[in-house]
């Protein structure tokens, strides 16, 4: 149930759409906070530093996601429609059974790790997005 998750609002079901090893780490690893603003005086002794007012930058991750399917073709077409969810730019994930949180990612672009035949036809592919606000998680 852990695996479940959504993208844009679709349940990943319906796509056979499965987050792969360690994304809900990547998605809840902590937050990069921006650069301070420094002083470096020559009139004063060491660097005055402003911390008041911290905020969060924007990061990049990448997530890993397998597809599966009944057969190559099938694999194949989950693959484009997952590609079109992808490539409108704007990706909204959610995974329910970890947290109440929605990520808005902004898509930069993937690589396919390559297709399995067996019982289960699958493709594995990993995608680079940008969170560019982090505070904006509802």
């Amino acid at each position: 149930m852990e695996n479940m998750f959504y993208i844009n609002g679709l349940d990943s079901r319906v796509l056979g759409l499965h987050l792969g090893d360690g994304a809900i780490g990547v998605l809840g690893n902590s937050i990069e906070m921006k650069s301070f603003i420094e002083n470096e005086s020559r009139l004063k002794a060491g660097t005055q530093v402003i911390v008041n007012n911290p905020l969060p930058a924007a990061r990049d991750i990448t997530l890993s996601f397998v597809i599966k399917g009944s057969n190559r073709t099938d694999v194949y077409n989950r693959m484009q429609t997952f590609r079109g969810i992808l490539e409108a730019g704007d990706v909204a994930i959610s995974v329910p059974a970890v947290s109440k949180e929605v990520f808005h990612l902004v898509y930069k672009r993937s690589q396919d790790a390559g297709f399995t035949y067996g019982g289960v036809c699958t493709a594995k592919v990993s995608i680079r997005f940008t969170e560019y606000d982090p505070t904006n998680r509802s």
